[in-house]
């Protein structure tokens, strides 16, 4: 099991699945066509010193994701795979280096079971098959903390100092200061280690230097891009998008601290599923020295608890902030499931991982009598009985997987764990992610009306609906964005041709001031918008001359 054959086919079986998850579902908002759509902005205006969205600058991520999604985007196309290309090459990139860490601080087998945990949580594979920088971070991170590693038990060298230099210069370009995070998992290493009074080969001037180099090379684009853009990348980049958000929630994500204080651990509970029924004995085994021993438990304590504190004390939340933990838990986990096998636990750690079931037990649960009762908020047959037979065979494994780890038999629940997973994702993904696009995103049937009925020089506005999932697929140059009702009667009272996507609640409203104007209804559409969680209702208006014959649309009324 722990031969580099079966790692490379285990990555390779995982790298298949998700490349083929990333071409099931077209772009979900918001984040992924902010991403793509800045991307393909770079091709077209051949800007790519720094990134804009509809026109406007996007500071809120350094550069190195959009020049990533350009490349692909000039080698397939403006496509889902296209701007997802990324992530999945990242997210196995990280398993085989987690793997590899695995390998060389604790035993092969736990190397291959913490790349199957990693890629087998939900939050790895959400991420790991999205157009954003969360999987491309992780990479980076812990391609940082491998050449520390080599040198645990060697003297440094040239190549370890200029790999992590490369990887921590790619993390700030690709996520700013979050990708320093490997600086605290090397401190505390460096400090456990010098509390046990041993003095690690490895000294503190690797990191340091790298990290100084590191910083030179992402300035070497940041000086640039924020004079050209008159101080905002400093400004609204790093002030707005990194500061306000560690002291402050934006865009309504968080609160006082004492609230969201045990939000990430529900998160973990959820997102790192089924591999939660594993953590209470991996703690224990942990904090006790016995996995990967003296060094294994300092690498495993820096990981995840300064990674923690740093995303709890972050006053913004978002799920994802957690994922830099994910290797040092998949570790963990790999490990306590290894020593469980090769019976080096003590009874306290059997314990503690027997009571693991009562803190998976109620995630199984939920998981399950959600995707049994989530198709019914919708009118779609198919996707009810899919939702009913993934609901039923996550419950299922959950039941055997339980009385396989309440027995002791942990290898055995392990496996359970694995399969369930395989195919619960193989159905959502093969069957559930195409029944959804019939009537979620309406976006995209609105992009596809409009491409039909107008030429595609014709502007397009909007109002009560400024998804940016609208700005990807119609790919018209920037949308404008009419903000009231007084705005709305002046685009209409132009006689350039032109197209306004008006929410159905907001043309009720206003269909009084504007049923004077010479207007056509060329197309209606209804769905779910997975952005905020509610159906909407949206009209498709042209006017001037982009209006098509009578004969095959109906005058707005």
């Amino acid at each position: 099991m722990g031969s580099p054959r079966s790692v490379l086919l285990l990555a390779a079986g995982f790298l298949a699945l998700y490349v083929f998850t990333t071409t099931r579902s077209t772009l979900w908002d918001r984040d992924e066509p902010r991403f793509a759509t800045a991307s393909r902005e770079m091709i077209n205006t051949g800007q790519y010193l720094y990134p804009t969205f509809n026109g406007e600058l996007r500071p809120d991520k350094p550069i190195l994701i959009y020049w990533l999604m350009s490349v692909s985007m000039r080698l397939f196309g403006p496509s889902e795979l296209a701007c997802r290309f990324f992530a999945p090459w990242a997210a196995v990139a990280a398993g085989l280096l987690t793997c590899w860490i695995g390998r060389r601080l604790f035993t092969s087998r736990v190397g291959v079971w913490s790349l199957a945990i990693l890629l087998s949580t939900p939050l790895m594979v959400m991420t790991g098959t999205a157009a954003t920088t969360d999987a491309v971070l992780l990479a980076l991170i812990v391609a940082a903390l491998v050449p520390f590693f080599f040198t645990i038990e060697a003297q440094p060298r040239l190549l370890h100092g200029m790999a992590m230099t490369a990887a921590l210069a790619a993390a700030l370009l690709t996520k700013g200061p979050v990708g320093l995070l490997p600086l605290l998992t090397i401190g505390s290493v460096l400090v456990m280690a010098r509390d046990r009074g041993r003095q690690p080969r490895c000294h503190w001037g690797m990191p340091l230097i790298a990290s100084l180099l590191a910083l030179g090379i992402f300035l070497i684009w940041a000086v640039p891009a924020n004079l050209a853009t008159d101080g905002e990348i400093l400004r609204r980049g790093l002030g707005h998008h990194v500061l306000n958000r560690a002291v402050q929630p934006l865009e309504h994500h968080g609160g006082n601290l004492l609230i969201y204080l045990p939000y990430y651990f529900l998160v973990i509970g959820l997102a790192f599923s089924p591999w939660t029924i594993f953590l209470p004995g991996a703690v224990s085994a942990t904090i006790g020295g016995r996995l990967g021993g003296a060094i294994g438990r300092s690498l495993l304590i820096s990981w995840a608890i300064p990674t923690f504190l740093v995303m709890t004390l972050c006053v913004t939340k978002l799920p994802h902030y957690v994922l830099p933990l994910w290797p040092a838990l998949a570790l963990a986990v790999a490990g306590v499931i290894d020593a469980a096998e090769r019976q080096t636990l003590t009874a306290r750690d059997i314990r503690w991982l027997k009571r693991g079931a009562w803190l998976y037990g109620p995630v199984a649960v939920i998981f399950g009598v959600a995707l049994i009762a989530a198709p019914w908020y919708l009118d779609d047959t198919p996707l009810r009985v899919l939702g009913a037979v993934a609901g039923s065979t996550v419950l299922l494994m959950s039941v055997v997987g339980l009385r396989h780890h309440v027995a002791g038999r942990f290898q055995a629940s392990a496996w359970t764990a694995l399969i369930g997973w395989a195919i619960t994702h193989g159905l959502i993904a093969g069957a559930g992610l195409p029944m959804m696009e019939r009537f979620a995103k309406p976006a995209v049937n609105v992009a596809r009306t409009i491409a039909q009925h107008t030429d595609s020089q014709v502007p397009v506005a909007t109002h009560g609906f400024n998804e940016p999932s609208l700005n990807f697929y119609i790919d018209r140059g920037p949308i404008r964005s009419l903000a009231g009702a007084h705005e709305v009667r002046q685009w209409c009272a132009t006689r350039e041709p032109g197209v306004l996507v008006i929410t159905e609640e907001r043309y009720r409203m206003l269909a009084r001031r504007i049923k004077n104007h010479s207007l056509a209804l060329i197309g209606s559409h209804r769905g779910f918008n997975c952005a905020k969680g509610d159906s909407v209702g949206l009209r498709i208006l042209v006017r001037g001359a982009s209006i098509p014959r009578q004969d095959e649309n109906r005058t707005a009324r």
